[in-house]
């Protein structure tokens, strides 16, 4: 399987598994009977894996070898916290699974009882967890009870997949209904990020021998102002039905939000034009995943109203470690002392002049993070919904001292596998 077949379905229990699997072929295996999915040649951070964990699909990665053994009956477990697959388990394996699973899923019906709380620490401030999401219909009504909003609203797939460009009525009505849906809660949507392992057959570019460091995020829309200008102005005119903030990707620094946000007051002057009604007062920000824009947090911060960081794209542009290879994956750590100081230095910056900092990588989807990013300072995390219950359980009655403590501690060291053990030793996780 390659991916890109995205009418196949499965029976049910079925694990997939796939020399490699694009993003837009992961993000459509929900309810196909998927159990699982082994990728031999992909990382955990790749976009296909996490399409694949916010459906509640288990991944495993980095499997070489394994596209050729099997013929499609074998009875196969696979174990997404500890990376393994096993074909045909004897009866003490399976028995050791049945009883991982067991204790698995009372620790998720515990959580899932607590997911609808909010979280406050224990001195009363509140913390705010968002959820990730790739079209309308992820923004159910279960899904905003254990969360306060949309945290990030990925455009993209709206692109891949349709054979042609998305008109402006087409992209009026799927933010619409996105925001009709959301009954009032913010809404954070991220303008069009193509470009590396997300392509687009209707946006065609030239081939890049590097493409992570190429035409992608803002700079294709740059490029490609026709197509940007199109979906500011089916976002604008989407606005008035809710709480919209717009978000740019792959900013490099003032010059590339500047520019941004002027095609952005185009787009209202052609509204205006038109006679179509907007809301002036929707929120503007930007993604933080360069390393670059994080440094230059003091002077964006000035001209946003929130950021949020990617911390995928950080610890791949920090580390120089494609997040697709996963031979440099171990170099890809979201404990890195780099990042983990970068991160810190862009929430001092937000903090100082009282604007929003969120992380939505997938760094807020694991509890031992999700405890430490609250303590460097970040103010929301925002997450596939099935990691919700486990991050609010870790976060629930904790004291932001206490954890601002061990982020110092944390700051202070120079070794990621030293940072991580700290964390999990005073997290008790």
């Amino acid at each position: 399987m390659r991916g890109e077949d995205q009418s196949v379905s499965f029976p049910e229990g079925s694990i997939v598994i796939a020399e490699d699997i694009s993003p837009s072929a992961a993000a459509v295996l929900e309810g196909c009977g998927v159990a699982g999915l082994v990728c031999e040649h992909a990382s955990q951070t790749s976009h296909a894996a996490i399409m694949a964990r916010a459906a509640g699909i288990p991944c495993v990665t980095d499997i070489a070898g394994l596209h050729g053994i099997f013929h499609g009956d074998e009875f196969v477990c696979i174990d997404a916290d500890e990376g393994c697959v096993i074909c045909e388990p004897d009866e003490d394996t399976l028995a050791i699974f049945e009883k991982k699973v067991k204790k698995q899923r009372e620790y998720t019906a515990e959580a899932r009882r607590t997911a609808k709380e909010r979280i406050y620490f224990k001195d009363g401030r509140p913390f705010e967890i968002l959820l990730n999401i790739s079209s309308p219909k992820d923004c159910t009504a279960d899904a905003l009870e254990i969360s306060d909003g949309i945290g990030l609203y990925r455009t993209e797939y709206l692109y891949m997949h349709s054979a042609s460009i998305p008109n402006f009525e087409t992209q009026k009505s799927e933010y619409e209904d996105l925001l009709r849906r959301a009954k009032g809660a913010p809404v954070t949507v991220r303008t069009l990020d193509i470009g590396a392992d997300k392509q687009c057959p209707s946006i065609r570019s030239e081939h890049e021998e590097n493409p992570a460091l190429g035409l992608r995020g803002i700079r294709l829309c740059f490029e490609r102002s026709d197509v940007f200008c199109e979906q500011l102005k089916a976002l604008l005119a989407a606005s008035p039905l809710g709480d919209l903030g717009v978000m740019f990707p792959m900013i490099t620094g003032v010059s590339d939000l500047l520019r941004a946000r002027e095609y952005l007051e185009r787009a209202k002057s052609e509204l205006r034009a038109d006679g179509v009604v907007y809301n002036e007062k929707i929120r503007i920000g930007v993604m933080l995943e360069l390393p670059s824009a994080l440094i230059m947090a003091d002077k964006i911060a000035e001209l946003v109203d929130f950021a949020s960081i990617v911390t995928n794209d950080l610890c791949q542009y920090t580390m120089a470690a494609d997040r697709m290879n996963s031979r440099v994956s171990d170099y890809a750590d979201p404990f890195s002392p780099a990042v983990l100081r970068l991160i810190h230095h862009a929430a001092s910056e937000f903090s100082k002049r009282k604007k929003q900092l969120c992380v939505c990588g997938e760094s807020a989807s694991s509890p031992v993070s999700a405890l430490l990013l609250a303590g460097l300072g970040v103010s929301s995390l925002s997450m596939s919904a099935p990691a919700v219950p486990y991050v609010k359980t870790a976060l629930k009655n904790n004291d932001h001292d206490d954890l601002c403590r061990v982020a110092r501690e944390c700051l202070a060291m120079a070794d990621a596998h030293e940072i991580r053990s700290l964390a999990e030793r005073e997290f008790n996780i």
